[in-house]
Order: C-alpha cells, then sequence, then structure tokens
C-alpha cells in the first residue's frame, strides 16, 4: 500500500477511500461524524467533530459576545448575576476549600447574600452616570439634521487641551457626522467585584482526648473548647470615563481605512485514551483492611479552616485595546493544554466519585463545578467540555478560526484647544459597521455644503488661525483656516 501525501488531500490506494483533510462534507455525508473505535479507524477519520460544521455557525460565533474565562457574575448593567453566583458560592462550590473536607463552618446562604447585597449597594449609589448614545443622538437631531452615525469601540491621538490631548481611549461610542460638524463620542464603564471568607477553627481541649492519638487535639465535642476566628471582605468598583468633542466640517478632512483577515486553522492527532485506574480488585478493597476511629469520631472534630475566594472585573475595558477588541478568536485547541491539565483532567474522568457524573451529561451543574474549581483560570465550561469529548475519542484536536477587522474613519482639523493641526481616529465597531457605511459616511462628509474645500485657503491672513501658510494642511508653517 502506498501513501501519497499532497496539498489536496491524501490517497491511499483504496478507491473509495479517498479522503481531503478538513472537508467538513465527508464528516457528515453518511448523518454524522465519524468515531472509531481503533487507531485504525481514528487514521481514516478525517475530521471526527468539528467544532464549526457550516459558515453560518462559524460567522454566528464571531459576531456573538467574547467568552470570558471564568464567566462574569456581573452583568454589562453592572448587577450581579444572583443564580450564576448563588451556584459559585454555595456549599462545596467551585471556590470553596475546606481543610479537612468535613470542616462544618461553611455558611453558603449568608455569604451569598452578604456579598449580592453589597454588589447592589454599589450599583444603586452609583448609578447609570455614563452618557446615552441613543440619547445624545436624538438631540444632535433636534438641533441638526443627522447624516449618519456609525458606533466605534475607541479613538487614538484625541483632541483636547495642551494637558490632556492626543491620548488613546477604549471605549464603545460613535461619530455623528451632521451638514456642518461631526460629533465624537464614547464611554468607558468598568465594574469589579470581589469577595473572600476565611474562617478557622480549633479547640482548646488539647490535653482531653489523649485516650485517642488520631483525635489528639481536635475534638470539639465539647463546645466551650471550640475557638473560631474569621474574616469576610467583600468589595464593589464602580467607574465610568466618557468623551465628547465635535470639529466643524469646514475645518475638516475626512478619509477611511479598511483592513480584515480570516485564518481557520483545523489539526488533529492521535490521543492516549485515559484508563479506569488498577484493575485489581484490591485496589477498591483496600478500605476494609483497616479500620480508623475517624469515621466514628469525624462529627465531633474541629480543627481546620474554610475559604472563599473569588474576583470579577467585569467587563476587563481598563485592561482592553483597540487591537485586541478589533481581533477575535474563537473555537479549541487541545495543544494548549499542558501535561498536568490533562493529568487533572483525566482524574475527574476516572475517579469513582466523579467519573459517573461525566459519563450523564458533561454539561450538568455538577460537572461545570468541577470545570470551575479546576480550569476555571485557564479554559471555558466549553472547552473543558470538548476536551472531555477529544480525550474520550483518544484524540487531539486544534479548530481555531481569527478574524481580524480594522475600520478606522481619519478626522484630520484643526484642534483649536491645542491650537494645532491634528489627525484623530476612530475606530469603528467591527460587529456594527459594514465596509459600505464607511464609503458612505467620507462621501457624505466631503460632499456637505460646509465640508472643506480648495477655495477654503484663498481666504485672508486675517481668517488664518495660525501663522500663514501657502500650502493649506500639512504645510511647513502648520496653520490652517476656521
Amino acid at each position: 500500500r502506498s501513501v501519497t501525501i499532497s496539498k489536496v488531500g491524501v490517497d491511499l490506494n483504496m478507491g473509495d477511500n479517498e479522503v481531503r483533510p478538513f472537508d467538513d462534507t465527508q464528516d457528515y455525508k453518511d448523518g454524522g461524524p465519524k468515531t472509531g473505535t481503533s487507531s485504525g479507524d481514528n487514521i481514516r477519520t478525517v475530521f471526527p467533530f468539528p467544532l464549526f460544521a457550516t459558515a453560518e455557525v462559524l460567522v454566528q460565533k464571531l459576531s456573538g459576545p467574547a467568552v470570558k474565562v471564568p464567566p462574569p457574575v456581573l452583568q454589562e448593567t453592572g448587577c450581579i448575576d444572583k443564580e450564576y453566583f448563588g451556584m459559585l458560592a454555595a456549599e462545596k462550590g467551585p471556590y470553596i476549600t475546606n481543610v479537612p473536607p468535613h470542616f462544618p463552618q461553611d455558611h453558603a446562604a449568608d455569604r451569598i447574600e452578604r456579598c449580592c447585597k453589597t454588589q447592589e449597594i454599589a450599583q444603586t449609589v452609583h448609578g447609570a452616570v455614563s452618557l446615552d448614545l441613543k440619547a445624545m443622538q436624538a438631540y444632535v437631531a433636534q438641533t441638526d439634521k443627522v447624516v449618519a452615525c456609525l458606533p466605534t469601540i475607541g479613538y487614538m491621538n484625541m483632541p483636547g487641551p495642551p494637558n490632556d490631548c492626543g491620548g488613546t481611549m477604549v471605549c464603545n461610542g460613535a461619530v455623528i457626522l451632521t451638514e456642518d460638524r461631526i460629533f465624537m463620542f464614547g464611554s468607558n464603564s468598568n465594574q469589579e467585584a470581589s469577595a473572600s471568607d476565611f474562617i478557622s477553627g480549633t479547640t482548646f481541649c488539647t490535653y482531653i482526648c489523649c485516650c485517642l492519638p488520631c483525635c489528639y487535639g481536635f475534638c470539639g465535642c465539647i463546645e466551650p473548647c471550640k475557638v473560631t476566628s474569621f474574616n469576610y471582605k467583600q468589595v464593589a468598583l464602580r467607574e465610568n470615563k466618557d468623551f465628547q468633542d465635535s470639529v466643524r466640517l469646514s475645518t475638516t478632512k475626512v478619509s477611511i481605512k479598511s483592513t480584515s483577515m480570516t485564518q481557520i486553522t483545523r489539526e488533529y492527532t492521535a490521543g492516549k485514551i485515559p484508563s479506569d485506574g488498577c484493575c485489581k480488585p484490591c485496589c477498591d478493597l483496600c478500605f476494609m483492611c483497616c479500620t480508623c476511629c475517624s469515621g466514628i469520631c469525624e462529627p465531633f472534630f474541629y480543627h481546620g479552616s474554610h475559604t472563599f475566594q473569588y474576583s470579577d472585573d467585569g467587563s476587563q475595558m481598563k485592561n482592553l485595546t483597540i487591537e485586541s477588541m478589533s481581533e477575535r478568536t474563537v473555537g479549541h485547541d487541545d495543544m494548549a493544554w499542558g501535561l498536568m491539565d490533562e493529568m487533572a483532567l483525566a482524574s475527574l474522568l476516572t475517579d469513582p466519585k466523579t467519573k459517573d457524573l461525566f459519563k450523564k451529561d458533561t454539561n450538568s451543574l455538577e460537572c461545570r463545578s468541577l470545570f470551575l474549581k479546576k480550569f476555571g483560570s485557564k479554559f471555558s465550561v466549553e472547552q473543558c467540555q470538548k476536551k472531555v469529548q477529544n480525550l474520550t475519542q483518544g484524540l487531539k484536536t486544534k479548530d481555531l478560526c481569527t478574524s481580524k477587522s480594522v475600520m478606522t474613519i481619519n478626522i484630520t482639523h484643526w484642534d483649536a484647544a491645542s491650537q494645532k493641526i491634528r489627525t484623530t481616529v476612530a475606530v469603528c465597531d467591527p460587529s456594527q459597521v459594514k465596509p459600505e457605511d464607511l464609503m458612505k459616511f467620507q462621501v457624505d462628509a466631503s460632499v456637505a455644503k460646509n465640508s472643506m474645500d480648495d477655495s477654503l485657503f484663498k481666504t485672508s491672513a486675517s481668517d488664518v488661525a495660525g501663522p500663514k501658510t501657502t500650502t493649506g494642511f500639512g504645510g511647513g508653517g502648520g496653520g490652517i483656516l476656521q
């Protein structure tokens, strides 16, 4: 049997077995993905279960909101998601650590109420202080005719006074074009929530239980002997930053620039299917070989600690850049999982206490809680579910799509506040603005009745804000007309 590898496919010289990698129609032509039980079947499988079987599914995923790891408890409005936080902060939840596991001081209901109340009070006191785009657009329409309005995700080289200009701001806003002005608007809001509980307990009676060496110093059967210390902390932060400015079309030149890129990467290779551990019967029965008094005295143990720790930076706007908001990557990559990560996941799939949960439904509340506890800061729940699917099939897959789109409006104008020519760049939201919208905006701005034209440069020197120049925009003198 000869094997020929080329760019278009793999020819196994087996007639109907000719396959073409990354061709989704091959995967689904028989009504579903091909899954094999032997290594030979895996070799012949083209792509067993791609995340995005059709282009429509991929486009929908790219246009949807970005997945945050771990999922935030704060909604975009700043309010807390009580139902979701109730799962995170519940007894034995993903952010709970009890040492030993049966340490009794875990007051989940009080913790949830305390944390949610703090966030609600902060949101009520802070209120909705950001500028509202719809309200601003409606007010501009009352004073002037709105020609176009394009949503933006940020500004570069912002206008303003000498000590507060030229900066970059990541924000949700818009550029509004009227018959004689361009209004630039942006709003950046940041919400943060964090909470921590720490409870520790021990006993005074360190010599009472000398008859039971394994209970020495930890017996809490006498209530007055118990000693408890605790510390609770909740933090709620709300902050807003708004930007608004306008320039006259008579002193403005508008140009646009748009770039886009899409890249799909698909790869799969053989992996190791996790085993169920040791097959010897003695391993399942070893707990019967010895008897320890800890099981009898467990209700009376009182020595250990309880910890709850959670932090959520909400929209993460303060850490975002315009470049990161213009690029989206969706999909799954098994190669991003390290050896220790795979071992941790395999332990969940083979542990007698948890393996039955994953056999039933990996999307159950118990499984999602375990995923968050093990991998909450590295991988999303959906990525963990896909990894489980691949691990049980004995495969490693990469199915990624990266889309980058940068659409900018370059507004060259005379900045009266800083007394200089400035090109402010408004970066449009690629999920809401189309290339034809940019084209129309530039055409409308250039043909407006008050737009800058060559005749304006023939005005006398008394109408020039800066030193006289014969070159207009970009000239050596740097002057420009008001």
